[in-house]
């Protein structure tokens, strides 16, 4: 990637201390320099912006790194993970969608972040074995 590139999308990588914690963790699935999308909805518009970032599966922690820092950051409860939806449409695009308001019946929009990763089918499926 170019360095103008660097500057504006970032490297994708996840900076310290969360990336040393991260892997100090043993992750099921750590991917860096990812290139992908950053999708912002709100009620009647629609922004979307090239982004590297990146994704950490952990044992007890999901991690989405996009734009330069942390998008998403929750333990591995379905209470947590009921409040963002995370789907493979495509074998090897990750996307994780999140509602913008804490409160179902307000619409304010919402965010997603898209990412190429080949592990993008395994992260959903050990997603949806989380209880």
């Amino acid at each position: 990637m170019s360095r103008i590139g660097r500057v504006f999308l970032g490297s994708g990588r996840i900076d310290e201390p969360l990336r040393s914690e991260l892997l100090a963790a043993g992750p099921l699935v750590f991917a860096e320099g990812l290139r992908g999308s950053y999708v912002l909805r709100t009620p009647g518009e629609y922004t979307a912006n090239p982004t590297r970032g990146a994704v950490a599966l952990c044992r007890n922690r999901f991690v989405v790194w996009s734009r330069k820092s942390k998008t998403v950051d929750v333990p591995l409860t379905r209470e947590w993970l009921d409040r963002v939806t995370v789907t493979a449409d495509d074998p090897r695009r990750l996307v994780v969608t999140a509602q913008l308001s804490g409160n179902p019946a307000v619409n304010i929009g919402s965010l997603s972040v898209r990412l190429r990763t080949p592990e993008a089918r395994r992260i959903v499926e050990i997603l949806s074995r989380v209880r």
